[in-house]
C-alpha cells in the first residue's frame, strides 16, 4: 500500500488520499496491478502504514480488512473525518 500522489505545499508534503492496490505476483519478476482503490482526500490515512498488525486477513474466507481514517475536503478545508473499515473479497480462481 502506498499514498496517492503527494503535493508539495510550503515545504510540507500533503497526501492526497489513501491508495490500496492489488497485484498479481504469480511471476515475481513482473508483478501486475490487478485493481486499485483510492480512498478519501487530503490527510486520509491508515494505521497499517505504521503497524502491519492493522491488516486483518482471513485466508479461509478469502477476505482482508483495512482500517482507514477517511477525510472529506470541501474546497480547501476539511469537511469531515470518518473512521472506516474496508472489507475486500478475493476470488482465487480469477487471479
Amino acid at each position: 500500500m502506498d499514498k496517492r500522489q503527494n503535493k508539495k505545499c510550503k515545504r510540507q508534503i500533503v497526501n492526497d488520499g489513501f491508495k490500496i492496490a492489488l497485484f498479481d505476483v504469480r511471476d515475481f519478476t513482473k508483478p501486475k496491478q490487478v485493481d486499485v482503490k483510492n480512498i478519501g482526500a487530503r490527510g486520509s490515512y491508515s494505521y497499517i502504514e505504521s503497524d502491519h498488525k492493522a491488516l486483518m486477513f482471513d485466508e479461509k474466507r478469502d477476505v482482508f480488512m483495512i482500517p482507514v481514517s477517511v477525510n472529506k475536503v470541501d474546497k480547501k478545508y476539511m469537511k469531515e473525518s470518518l473512521q472506516k473499515m474496508y472489507l475486500y473479497l478475493l476470488w482465487r480462481h480469477i487471479l
